[in-house]
């Protein structure tokens, strides 16, 4: 468990992968600032929170005192959002999340790549949506 925000400010620039030169760049900060950060030489400024959390999807709560996850999982929080607006049941979601090959699972941020046929079903759904058919398109996802 990383027990201090500079810990955590590490361990995220790891998660993703990058070296400190390239995590300022993606959060749009000086590498020095990233650099003094990580070393305890500079506090970390809000702004600076701001811009990581923006930037990287992290969760500001685990960012600034480690509750919670690491990354903010904007694709479930839209999938569940949805579900919620549409009242679907644990099946409905299932079919849904099969129509639109929307894993029913935790994925870190940028992980699941959208192709053509994708973007297709999901425009599928939106339609049924929009003519108030949403049941029936559910009901013929699960016929596949």
């Amino acid at each position: 468990m990383e027990t201090t925000i500079i810990s955590r400010l590490k361990a995220i620039r790891k998660a993703l992968g990058l070296t400190q030169k390239d995590f300022a760049a993606r959060v749009g900060i000086a590498y020095a600032v990233i650099r003094d950060n990580e070393q305890g030489v500079r506090s970390i400024t809000d702004r600076t929170i701001r811009l990581i959390c923006d930037q990287c999807g992290v969760n500001e709560k685990w960012l600034r005192g480690g509750g919670g996850r690491m990354f903010v999982d904007a694709q479930r929080d839209a999938f569940d959002q949805f579900a919620a607006a549409f009242n679907l049941d644990d099946e409905q979601k299932t079919r849904i999340a099969e129509i639109i090959r929307f894993p029913l699972k935790d994925t870190a941020i940028g992980a699941a790549a959208h192709d053509e046929e994708t973007r297709l079903r999901a425009a599928r759904i939106v339609d049924a949506i929009d003519r108030g058919s949403i049941g029936r398109v559910v009901n013929v996802g699960a016929a596949r």
